[in-house]
């Protein structure tokens, strides 16, 4: 028969580690001839989990749920609190589109504190979460790998390009507003590889535009000799109407050793780029 749950006694399990729980006090209870009773509250609870978001998008969460006699009236010897199985019922899980719940279990653990001579149980039921990480690499993870494999073709960029050195302010700009995102979905107290990552971006993006800025002073600073022959010669030149193009010489060796120098800093970084894109991406598994 169906009877409402204020005419029988209630153990009053509680969840010790929420934050709130809802719960539906109305819900009927179902007494069976065999003096069992079944009762399903509908209850929300929100609880709190210690999170590792080091490999963030490709973490996995495992998240402690524990219950026990919330009044601490009942201890081990008055009534024994147990669970029905070691694994959860899954079959009405829904799934969320953030994590997927890949397990469930439960372990009893009983408990002599020093407040009291008695021993107390409680229920820990563990979850284990793992991340959905496809919407994060098209929207983090790709962009990131991007942007910072743009930072390496700066390098290749001629020396005296003053186009490199608007490159390079722009991806800066673009890998500091991937960063805020990142730092906009992660908790604040989330230290991840993937922030790291954007740092180390930002460092080497910042390193060749100082590289840019330094090479393209050197190309286009003419020698005192030089600034004063091309005078004499503009002043032969006055009053003469003819189309005339004069190419300035080019210090060859300054050119090459630029070169060589932008060269150098493209394996480098490039080297250090795979590497660390490589460990980031193989947490993925």
């Amino acid at each position: 028969m169906t009877i409402k749950s204020t005419d029988v006694w209630l153990p009053g399990i509680e969840a010790y580690n929420t934050g709130t729980v809802v719960e539906n006090v109305d819900a009927d209870v179902v007494v069976y001839n065999t003096g069992m009773m079944l009762r399903i509250p509908s209850v929300l609870i929100t609880f709190t989990c210690k999170m590792d978001l080091k490999f963030f998008p490709y973490d996995n969460q495992v998240c402690p749920l524990i219950f026990g006699f919330g009044s601490w009236h009942h201890h081990e010897d008055v009534l024994r609190l147990t669970q029905s199985s070691p694994l959860a019922d899954l079959s009405y899980h829904n799934p969320s589109s953030d994590f997927e719940l890949t397990n469930i279990s439960s372990k009893r653990n009983v408990k002599k504190y020093d407040c009291c001579p008695q021993k107390y149980a409680t229920i820990t039921y563990t979850l284990h979460l793992k991340r959905v990480s496809s919407a994060y690499n098209v929207k983090l993870v790709l962009p990131a790998a991007l942007t910072g494999f743009l930072t390496l073709v700066t390098f290749l960029l001629p020396p005296a390009s003053y186009e490199k050195i608007t490159l390079c302010g722009l991806i800066f700009i673009a890998l500091l507003l991937q960063l805020i995102y990142l730092h906009d979905i992660v908790p604040a107290s989330g230290d991840t590889i993937l922030g790291d990552y954007f740092a180390f971006a930002l460092f080497i993006d910042f390193f060749a535009t100082i590289i840019a800025v330094v090479s393209y002073n050197v190309h286009v600073r003419s020698p005192p000799k030089m600034q004063q022959h091309s005078s004499i010669m503009m002043k032969e030149m006055e009053g003469d109407d003819s189309d005339f193009r004069m190419k300035m010489p080019q210090d060859q060796s300054k050119r090459e050793f630029l070169r060589y120098v932008d060269f150098v800093c493209f394996v480098i970084f490039g080297i250090i780029f795979v590497v660390g894109l490589a460990i980031i991406l193989g947490r993925r598994g």
